[in-house]
């Protein structure tokens, strides 16, 4: 009986841990947008990889590394003004194991007389228990 107890609670444990990533997940996600609706890019920027070859893929091509993304994204949006509110909607989380997710899910930018949007796909990847962006594809 021990026996069967010990070899079924990895299953168990195993069979726990997507949805602890998924949690997880959301949690990047509602937290970025809660930074980007205070005008905080830099917190905003905590969910992605702070690594040289993280991605950020639109449709003007692949830009490579954290940095280069905190850059542009400085540069596209200056002040919390242009910023606008951002809202994530239709969010859709699978894990691949217990250490990769992806995230699928549409965003909106809101200003005042208008708006911008469209959808992302977001590989994540956890590292030290904590999943961040390595590949956000923007569109």
């Amino acid at each position: 009986m021990k026996k069967g107890i010990l070899l079924i609670l990895p299953v168990l444990f195993a069979c726990h841990q997507p949805d602890h990533l998924k949690s997880k997940i959301t949690h990047v996600i509602q937290s970025q947008e809660m930074a980007w609706n205070r005008g905080d890019i830099e917190d905003f920027m905590l969910g992605y990889w702070k690594n040289d070859s993280m991605q950020f893929i639109t449709q003007k091509g692949i830009r490579y590394g954290w940095k280069e993304t905190l850059n542009s994204y400085k540069k596209s949006y200056p002040s919390k003004e242009k910023m606008g509110i951002l809202h994530f909607g239709e969010l859709k989380i699978n894990c691949i194991g217990t250490s990769v997710g992806h995230a699928t899910g549409t965003w909106q930018i809101s200003y005042p007389k208008d708006s911008i949007g469209g959808h992302f796909s977001l590989l994540f990847k956890t590292f030290e228990g904590k999943p961040k962006i390595i590949v956000d594809h923007t569109w």
